[in-house]
C-alpha cells in the first residue's frame, strides 16, 4: 500500500483508472466508443490526437473547405470539425485552431468555410468574458435578462426528453445519441432545448444540467449561455425567444436518405 501510494506522489507518475478506484468493468464500458458515435474513428483524448484532427479534417482532407455547408448536419463524423472535446478538455489551443486556418488560407483557399471555423472560435471567447462579467448570474432560472418567468419540473415530462421518449423522432434521436455517445450536433442541441424550454416549459436548467452531466465537450459557459439562449432568458441575444418549428426543423435536417 505504501509503495502505492508513494507512486500517486510521485510527479512522473500517471494514475491508472484502476488506481482512483474504477473496477474492470467500469474501465471496459468508458473505453469502448459506441460504432454510432459521430466522433471520428479511434478518437481519444489528449493532444496527439487532438492534433492529429486538426491535420487530417484541414490539411488532409480539405473538410475545412465546406465547413459552412455542412455543419448544420447531424449525422457522421465530418459535417463538422469535432475539435470541441479537446478545446472542453484543454488538450487543444484555439489559438492553434486559428493560426491553421489562417495557413490554410495562405496556402490552399479563403472562403467562407475558413472564416466561419475562427468565428465561432471568437464566439467561444465571447461566452467566456460575458460568463465573467455576469458571474452566477448565467445559472438563475432568470437568466442574465432576469426575466421572472414561472418554469415547470414536471419530473415525468423531463424523463421522457431525457431518455429521448417524447414521440417526435428528431428529439428523440438526437437524446439516445447523446445518451449513448456523448456527443450531439449543433443543430440537434439547438432544437432539443427549443423543445425543453419552450414546448414543454421546463426549467432550462434542467437540460443545461443534464448536458453538463453528460457531454464530452461540456465547457460551463458556452454550455449555460447556449441555453440562455434557447430558453429565451440570455443578455446575448437580448432575450429574444427564437422557438424552433421542430417538424419543420425536422423536414429540413433529418431527411430520410434514398439508395
Amino acid at each position: 500500500m505504501l509503495k502505492e501510494i508513494g507512486c500517486l506522489l510521485d510527479d512522473n507518475y500517471m494514475p491508472t483508472l484502476a488506481d482512483l478506484g474504477y473496477n474492470k468493468e467500469d474501465i471496459e464500458s468508458i473505453s469502448t466508443v459506441d460504432p454510432r458515435s459521430a466522433m471520428p474513428e479511434g478518437y481519444r483524448g489528449g493532444e496527439t490526437f487532438a492534433l492529429s484532427r486538426v491535420k487530417e479534417y484541414t490539411w488532409g482532407s480539405d473538410l475545412i473547405q465546406t465547413y459552412f455547408d455542412t455543419r448544420n448536419n447531424m449525422i457522421g463524423p465530418n459535417y463538422s470539425t469535432k475539435f470541441a472535446p479537446w478545446l472542453a478538455c484543454g488538450c487543444l489551443s484555439p489559438r492553434y485552431i486559428a493560426r491553421e486556418c489562417s495557413r490554410y488560407e495562405e496556402l490552399r483557399v479563403k472562403s467562407k468555410s475558413t472564416y466561419w471555423v475562427v468565428f465561432e472560435l471568437l464566439v467561444r471567447d465571447y461566452f467566456r468574458l460575458f460568463a465573467m462579467k455576469h458571474g452566477d448570474a448565467i445559472f438563475y432560472p432568470s437568466g442574465t435578462v432576469k426575466q421572472k418567468k414561472e418554469w415547470d419540473s414536471n419530473p415525468i415530462h423531463f424523463q421522457a426528453w431525457r431518455d429521448g421518449m417524447t414521440g417526435y423522432p428528431l428529439i428523440d434521436a438526437n437524446m439516445r445519441e447523446l445518451q449513448a455517445t456523448g456527443f450531439m450536433s449543433n443543430r440537434g442541441r439547438q432544437n432539443v432545448c427549443s423543445f425543453l424550454a419552450i414546448e414543454l416549459g421546463l426549467d432550462w436548467r434542467l437540460g443545461a444540467e443534464y448536458f453538463e452531466e453528460v457531454l464530452l465537450d461540456y465547457d460551463a459557459s458556452s454550455n449555460w449561455l447556449n441555453w440562455q439562449n434557447g430558453a429565451g432568458v440570455s443578455l446575448c441575444t437580448g432575450g429574444r425567444l427564437n422557438r424552433f418549428n421542430i417538424v419543420k426543423q425536422s423536414k429540413t435536417y433529418d431527411k430520410v436518405v434514398s439508395t
